[in-house]
C-alpha cells in the first residue's frame, strides 16, 4: 500500500460512513499506512512535522444511510473533519473534493444510476485536473 501510495498522485477514498465515521478495517488500513518516517517525520523542537506525502491531493466519495444534509449540518461531517487535516493534512495530502452519496437505504435504481455518473463524471474531472497539474 506504501508503494501504491508513493507512486500516487491523486487518490480517491470510497468508503461507507459507519456510525459518522470510517468502516474499522479502512481505518485500520490508513493506521497502518500512514505511519511516522513514511508519511510524516517528526522533527526536533518544531510543533508540525515534516509532510512527506505532500503534494498528493484527495477525493472522498462517501456513501450513507443519513440525508447528505444531515450528516454535514447536523452531525458536522465528523469524518471529513478527521481525515482532513488530522490525518490526510498531517501527511501533507489535501483533500480537494467531497462527494455524498445518500441516503442509500432508501434510494431507487434511478437514485444510484445518478450517483454512479456523478462519479464517473468526478473521475473524469480528477484526470483532466490531473493532466493541468505541473509535474
Amino acid at each position: 500500500m506504501q508503494q501504491s501510495l508513493t507512486q500516487a498522485h491523486h487518490l480517491v477514498i470510497v468508503a461507507p460512513i459507519w456510525w459518522g465515521h470510517l468502516p474499522a478495517r479502512l481505518k485500520g488500513l490508513l493506521d497502518r499506512t500512514l505511519l511516522p518516517g513514511f508519511a510524516f517525520r517528526y522533527q526536533p523542537g518544531k510543533a508540525h512535522p515534516e509532510q512527506l506525502l505532500a503534494g498528493k491531493t484527495a477525493r472522498l466519495l462517501l456513501t450513507m444511510d443519513s440525508p447528505p444534509w444531515y450528516y454535514r449540518w447536523w452531525q458536522g461531517a465528523p469524518l471529513e473533519r478527521t481525515l482532513d487535516k488530522p490525518v490526510l493534512g498531517l501527511c501533507g495530502i489535501r483533500l480537494t473534493h467531497r462527494q455524498h452519496l445518500g441516503p442509500v437505504h432508501t434510494s431507487d435504481e434511478g437514485a444510484r444510476q445518478r450517483w454512479l455518473s456523478q462519479a464517473g463524471a468526478a473521475a473524469r474531472q480528477d484526470v483532466q485536473w490531473l493532466g493541468r497539474r505541473p509535474a
